[in-house]
């Protein structure tokens, strides 16, 4: 690219099947923000926010293609998440340890003076400074396109977790950020653009910052709050009785055009997804917002008209066979007296709901990810519960934020031994045909897990048994949730050699036909970690 605020490695691998499977494009995207990246050592250092995307996928090839490609993931260094280990290269060659002066100069928000040191200390957390708007033709320096790759790829994260030297609360509290990478193997183009969601809340803080002249050492009070953030200066009154606002920052989904009349058709519909808010519609070539959050609903044509009854949660999965959309949301219900439940949604492949059902859950706890196998919805339910009842008293005055009140409550987290309450981790398998939830398997010991990776059904003798892959968080049992969750708090400042991660395990399950089900195994699939996030 010609501007040194962002780097991109774009590995393609087009895998070869069979004819009747089609053809797989494996892309891994490398990006880096800001100008961080001008220092060589990165690389070598395996510095990366890396995205691997399968462009077409059938449940026959799915496992096997992870497996093909994980196999030889060893050697590509930069696969893996930064050392813990002290840099190699010399700082004083790195963009982070120039003078002052020239940092501030060429960024539009350079970082206040303590979180410039964290930086400087392990080169890595530049990446998490905020990002901004930009719009690029790509120079192809190295390979070409495939002649057969065309279309564009969106990816949403968050852009900045702090406003001036304001952190917020959490990693994920932070504002929505686009990046689409189009491609066209005819013309050789390669186009990349990044822009912020202009949700309410983040066109409501760029109006703040325009009041008061942004001083890079200050604090500015915040126009918005978020699950783990308090709005303002913090204050209770500030907070009292408000509720966290949509940052539209974990995922997209396309949905194909709609058609308007016989001779005019839309282009693909683009929306911005995060848990805790309902979908926002993004113009694919602009990245403006077209709408406002509006949740998903049936057909106008469809004789039952029905409407999400929950948010639409960021990781949704897509049946390969049917185009089918499934996706989940948690029942927010702050009675004392409810008892906790998740809806479950099934969609056309236009995005039109065509049947949700709510099912009970043991305990009130978030899902972030689900994923789907030929017959079966299914998720992980985890002892990280939210506040309900009486325990939002303090979310409710303003006194701390929702996530504040969010706790581990499975084996205890080290060095905090004699806390945990003990309770289990569960799988949760529903019918892809009617959302009905058909086993609950109740697992041995406590699993904390963000992401899913894939899930796959095999016929045994008879039996049915379920594999399930996860990225789970590794760190000797019990889980520690705790302090992952500190991590998420302020990624600038993990200790060296303190940071989590994740190891890829698969775990393997019996199905009953009497509705019973248990643990038959579990394994590391390769060997190395992965970012936790």
């Amino acid at each position: 690219f010609e501007s040194p605020h962002l780097f991109m490695i774009l590995y393609i691998c087009k895998m070869g099947l069979t004819k009747s499977e089609g053809c797989t494009f494996i892309l891994v995207v490398f990006f880096v923000y800001p100008g961080s990246v001008l220092s060589s050592a990165f690389l070598p250092n395996k510095l990366g926010f890396v995205r691997c995307y399968s462009v077409k996928r059938r449940w026959q090839t799915i496992r096997r293609n992870y497996d093909i490609f994980t196999s030889h993931s060893n050697s590509i260094s930069f696969l893996h998440q930064p050392n813990n280990t002290i840099e190699s290269h010399s700082k004083s060659n790195g963009f982070w340890h120039q003078p002052k002066n020239t940092i501030e100069s060429s960024l539009h928000s350079p970082p206040p003076d303590h979180i410039l040191e964290l930086i400087r200390e392990q080169s890595y957390r530049g990446g998490f400074e905020p990002a901004r708007d930009f719009r690029q033709c790509a120079k192809i320096v190295n390979g070409s396109i495939p002649l057969d790759l065309v279309g564009t790829l969106a990816i949403n994260c968050p852009g900045r977790i702090r406003v001036g030297a304001r952190m917020l609360g959490h990693w994920f509290d932070g504002d929505g950020y686009l990046v689409t990478l189009s491609l066209d193997g005819n013309s050789k183009e390669a186009n990349v653009n990044g822009r912020y969601v202009r949700t309410s809340r983040f066109k409501a803080q760029e109006d703040k910052n325009m009041e008061k002249e942004a001083v890079k050492n200050v604090e500015p009070p915040l126009a918005f709050s978020g699950a783990w953030t308090k709005a303002g200066m913090g204050k209770w009154w500030e907070n009292f009785i408000r509720i966290p606002e949509n940052p539209a920052n974990t995922a997209t989904i396309w949905l194909p055009p709609l058609q308007l009349s016989s001779d005019v058709l839309r282009s693909p519909r683009l929306f911005a997804l995060c848990e805790g808010g309902h979908p926002i519609e993004i113009d694919p070539i602009s990245l403006d917002v077209l709408n406002g959050e509006q949740p998903f609903q049936s057909s106008p044509k469809s004789s039952k008209q029905q409407i999400a009854a929950s948010y639409f949660s960021a990781h949704f999965s897509q049946d390969p066979n049917t185009n089918n959309i499934y996706n989940h949301g948690y029942i927010l219900d702050p009675s004392p007296f409810s008892t906790p439940r998740i809806n479950l949604m099934k969609f056309s492949p236009e995005g039109f709901l065509l049947h949700q059902k709510q099912s009970y859950m043991p305990y009130n706890t978030f899902v972030h990810d689900a994923t789907i196998s030929q017959n079966f919805y299914l998720y992980f339910v985890m002892p990280y519960t939210v506040p309900s009842g009486i325990d939002l008293i303090p979310f409710i005055l303003g006194k701390e934020p929702l996530g504040g009140g969010m706790r581990w409550r499975g084996a205890p987290s080290i060095g905090n031994e004699g806390h945990g309450d003990g309770l289990k981790s569960y799988l949760h398998v529903h019918s892809k045909n009617n959302l009905s939830l058909d086993w609950k398997v109740e697992m041995p010991n406590p699993v904390s897990v963000y992401h899913i990776v894939d899930a796959f059904e095999e016929k045994r003798d008879q039996e049915l048994h379920l594999k399930v892959r996860v990225a789970e968080l590794f760190s000797d049992p019990p889980a520690d949730r705790t302090k992952l969750e500190k991590q998420f708090a302020n990624q600038y400042a993990v200790p060296s050699g303190e940071r989590l991660h994740a190891k890829l395990r698969e775990y393997t399950f019996l199905l009953c036909a009497n509705g019973s089900g248990n643990l038959l195994a579990s394994k590391d699939i390769a060997s190395g970690q992965s970012s936790s996030e």
